[in-house]
């Protein structure tokens, strides 16, 4: 974490990690130690965060940044934590800033931003300096790491609720134990496809997690009214080109691949508002989900129609500057 390790030792510490998988237990320890290395700040806690680890290798569009800014303007509140892609094309920090977004902002700042907008945006390597040893390492690994599980569960608002995408089967079910264990509540899920989101190629595996309970569910996407799509019609480029679908989504559009787009968004961002809400009311925990996703993309799906997404967007834009 001080950067002190050389490159080959920290190297071979996170592929000698990958290699055997890592532990509960391990990845308890190394979230303690970024935590507590972590920039403080003022935001509290009342949010849902909406990330994945990334790590599928499927360069598809960023998915949990545009359900993230679909769920604000729903009026659930966010607070994002992630990072520059590690392994694949476009990370939420690269997508953002091609959207306008500041995200070199000091703690106060970001704390500003989340007052005005209710959605605002931790940048790992600014909120856990330590990062910046080892961003170039995995870059230069080009594999997915330890950190890849690491960010999620290192926000360091630590938010109430998670919807959190996990890339690697057998990883998920250790961050839904790890999440419990921390006294958090939300949705942990594997796309059956290897996606680390909810996805609507296929069925999803979901851990709902609470400081007493992780539930198993499956998820088909199709019986929430869904329309199954084709991984191609997910994919998506370098940062300005991922920008610009998000914007041609908010704006309304389904031409091409956006019709897709929309609802894997829309299906991602109701996984957050059920989380939060959840969080918000512990009873619904264990609760028939279907019914409870079902309500949520109502909610979500009218803040996209309405054009509030859009104006989130806008508002978060200038609110960063």
């Amino acid at each position: 974490m001080s950067g002190s390790a050389p490159e080959v030792d920290v190297s071979k510490f996170l592929l000698s990690l990958r290699g055997k998988g890592e532990t509960v237990q391990e990845l308890a320890g190394l979230v303690d130690t970024m935590l507590e290395n972590a920039l403080q700040l003022d935001t509290g806690n009342d949010a849902v965060d909406i990330v994945g680890t990334g790590g599928d290798m499927f360069g598809t569009v960023n998915i949990s940044t545009m359900a993230s800014i679909l769920t604000a303007a729903a009026g659930f509140p966010v607070l994002n934590h992630g990072s520059r892609s590690a392994s694949g094309k476009t990370g939420s920090s690269e997508m953002l800033a091609a959207l306008g977004v500041n995200l070199e902002l000091s703690p106060e700042q970001v704390a500003q931003v989340f007052k005005e907008t209710g959605i605002t945006f931790f940048f790992a390597i600014v909120f856990h300096p330590a990062m910046k040893h080892v961003a170039p390492i995995r870059k230069k690994l080009g594999v997915p790491t330890t950190f890849n599980f690491l960010g999620p569960l290192a926000n360091p608002a630590q938010p109430l609720a998670t919807s959190l995408g996990v890339s690697n089967q057998q990883v998920a079910p250790l961050m839904a134990q790890e999440l419990a264990q921390r006294g958090r509540y939300g949705l942990v899920s594997r796309g059956n496809d290897g996606l680390d989101e909810l996805t609507t190629t296929t069925t999803s595996q979901i851990w709902e997690v609470s400081p007493d309970l992780v539930t198993k569910w499956e998820l088909d996407p199709t019986k929430l009214g869904l329309n199954r799509a084709n991984l191609d019609q997910l994919l998506g480029g370098d940062a300005s080109h991922n920008a610009q679908i998000a914007r041609d989504l908010f704006a309304g559009s389904t031409a091409g691949n956006l019709g897709a787009v929309r609802d894997i968004v829309i299906l991602n961002a109701a996984g957050g508002v059920v989380a939060y809400q959840a969080a918000k009311n512990p009873s619904l925990v264990g609760s028939e989900l279907n019914p409870r996703l079902e309500s949520a993309i109502e909610i979500v799906t009218a803040a996209l129609e309405s054009g509030q997404a859009h104006s989130k967007l806008e508002q978060w834009v200038h609110a960063s500057r």
